[in-house]
């Protein structure tokens, strides 16, 4: 018999006022036992109508709501029966389900009643249910587990709907009908060589990272229908990316969204704000005339509110209740930080343009425009002509494997004192950028040395690691050596370098740059105009144990896309900042300190500045020759 969408034929005669739907649970039941023949018009109303079914004669338990009687009738409200059926359609046109919710909406309830509803009335269907652990899939007296759920489910029905079935451990099947329902937890090869009408993949979001792309990768061939049901739990995970392709694959992907907006319990009192002026959505709602309304441009209610007053940090109503997945992340730069930056200082660059010269050489011959060149600039006094030998260029770069999966990036800023009303600041200010995801390390490198001798042989800091390692052999064969040299970062200021190129990251010296950037942001001491840039600093995350990553880096199963190779524009701002801070700055104070002083003629100090000027002329000298040979 061939599966097909519920008809709806029967539901509209089951109430769904609460006193009124037991009243005719009550005589509906006791009539049945009377009369055989109205048992079996009920159970073929049933079969044929999943709303029939649920309303007349499903219970739930939800001791939060109702903790005197804890066990209440299940009546869907509107939002969850047009899921029910969007499940159904779904299973039906062979397609994935991404159910994004908050909590308290009842959604793995409707999955599993929609389970149910096929498995005790269609023939020879198969189903699978799938959480983190074992014990969330079945445990005996467990409210949390599915199995309890299902169990819970059957054993209140009326007698004409029970099927005679066996039940064991991650199992139950209809023996009537041969149909199946079975359950695994995330800790084997999840479905591998099954094959499935669906499998459910329940709080999707809270699997560990890797065995939610591993659960995804054999799922995939055992189902066409994957039923992802969670709350958030941030971005660089698999939940995330399949509610991503939902929003671009509408024809593909069946998208259900239950927000707590949608609860007719929890809206009540719906309000929102604009511009700061208040909007009260639902009229019929009586505030108190002291409430202390909220404008912050959100929906919220006085629900809403008091879940706010509850929770111990704002990233658990991002998580719980406003399905929002950057919010949901432990974010590392705040994102207030972040909106108010690109405010004041992003702008579209004034020119994008690439690099010409022999690029087999690293010999630069100047910039050409091109829209769509990978080289952007916020300055560009220096596109035709190299900067003057006293203007300090500093590049910052993260290298990427050309796989396509994240960009090679050079940040190029410049380093100055600045004469305040409270005396003299620092500052960094970026003025360019590249990005290539194509570009292997090695051709990388080379681009960098001739875009580097351009900007008056600028001081160029890496990651070394991964990527990096390539990287950093083609930019010493190619005998440039205004590079950063390791260096112990936990002993004293102006510890001697190694002999090792390359800025090596561990987790301390990640955590220094990044919070030492985030800092120069906070204090303005590093202008960054490049909005894609600001905005990658959103996807910074904590992890357990302090640790700091790009979201993206998690969500990685690939050695080419690992955490190692990830290259961003963040790391490559943050490498700026420090190496402009720490080692070029404070040449140039010593610089200007020296050039300022009135020597006497012949002092050694005298004689070590002209050397350093006639030093500096000829490598201007050396350098233009070069470019011109």
């Amino acid at each position: 018999m061939p599966m097909s969408i519920s008809t709806n034929e029967y539901a509209h005669l089951v109430p769904t006022d609460l006193d009124k739907n037991l009243e005719w649970k009550i005589k509906t039941i006791e009539a049945s036992h009377a009369d055989a023949e109205l048992a079996q018009e009920l159970y073929i109303a049933c079969s044929r109508d999943i709303l029939f079914y649920i309303k007349g004669f499903i219970w739930t338990y939800n001791p939060r709501e109702n903790p005197v009687s804890p066990e209440v009738p299940f009546i869907p409200y509107p939002f969850q029966e047009k899921a029910i059926y969007d499940m159904l359609r779904a299973i039906e046109e062979k397609k994935d389900v991404v159910i994004e919710k908050s909590r308290y909406m009842g959604a793995s309830w409707i999955c599993l009643l929609v389970i149910d509803w096929l498995w005790r009335f269609r023939p020879l269907q198969s189903f699978l249910l799938v959480s983190r652990k074992e014990d969330l899939v079945d445990k005996a007296g467990d409210p949390q587990s599915l199995f309890w759920k299902l169990d819970y489910i059957d054993k209140r029905l009326p007698y004409f709907l029970k099927v005679n079935k066996i039940r064991n451990k991650m199992l139950v099947k209809n023996v009537e009908n041969e149909s199946i329902i079975s359950g695994e937890s995330t800790t084997g090869d999840v479905a591998r060589g099954d094959r499935r009408t669906a499998i459910l993949l329940d709080e999707f979001a809270a699997f560990e990272i890797q065995d939610g792309y591993r659960a995804l990768s054999a799922t995939q061939h055992a189902t066409n229908t994957r039923i992802i049901n969670s709350t958030t739990a941030g971005t660089g995970n698999a939940y995330y990316d399949m509610c991503m392709k939902a929003l671009q694959e509408p024809e593909a992907i069946v998208h259900i969204r239950l927000g707590w907006y949608d609860h007719p319990l929890q809206r009540r009192g719906l309000y929102t704000s604009e511009d700061g002026k208040l909007k009260i959505i639902d009229t019929s709602y009586k505030f108190p005339e002291d409430y202390p309304f909220i404008l912050d441009g959100k929906l919220r209610s006085p629900y809403y509110d008091k879940e706010c007053r509850r929770c111990a940090h704002p990233i658990d109503i991002a998580r719980q209740l406003d399905m929002d997945h950057m919010g949901a992340n432990l974010q590392f730069f705040e994102s207030s930080l972040i909106q108010n930056y690109i405010t004041k200082y992003a702008r579209p660059p004034v020119v994008t343009c690439e690099i010409r010269g022999d690029m087999s050489m690293g010999i630069p011959a100047g910039f050409i425009t091109d829209p769509k060149g990978r080289f952007k600039f916020w300055d560009d006094r220096f596109i035709t002509t190299p900067p003057k030998d006293n203007t300090q260029i500093v590049f910052g770069i993260d290298i990427a494997s050309g796989t396509g999966a994240s960009n090679s990036v050079i940040s190029i800023g410049t380093a100055k004192e600045v004469v305040t009303d409270n005396g003299t600041r620092l500052i960094v200010e970026k003025i360019g950028e590249f990005t290539d995801p194509d570009i292997s390390p090695e051709d990388f490198a080379v681009l960098v040395v001739a875009t580097a001798r351009w900007f008056n042989n600028a001081y160029i800091i890496w990651e070394a690691g991964g990527a990096g390692r390539p990287f950093g052999k083609k930019v010493l064969d190619k005998g440039y050596t205004n590079v950063y040299f390791k260096q112990d970062i936990d002993k004293i200021k102006h510890s001697p370098f190694s002999g090792i190129p390359g800025w090596w990251t561990t987790k301390e010296n990640k955590r220094i740059a990044l919070t030492d950037y985030r800092e120069a942001l906070k204090q303005e001491a590093f202008i960054n105009p490049s909005q894609p840039a600001l905005e990658e600093c959103l996807c910074y995350i904590y992890m357990q144990g302090g640790k700091i990553e790009h979201v993206n880096s998690l969500s990685k199963t690939s050695p080419a896309d690992s955490e190692a190779n990830h290259g961003d524009r963040v790391i490559a701002d943050a490498l700026l900042y420090y190496a402009a801070r720490d080692i070029i700055l404070p040449i140039i104070v010593n610089y200007n300190k020296e050039k300022d002083q009135e020597l006497p003629f012949g002092c050694i100090a005298k004689r070590r500045q002209e050397y350093q000027k006639q030093k500096a002329d000829m490598a201007v000298i050396n350098y233009l020759e070069d470019i011109i040979v």
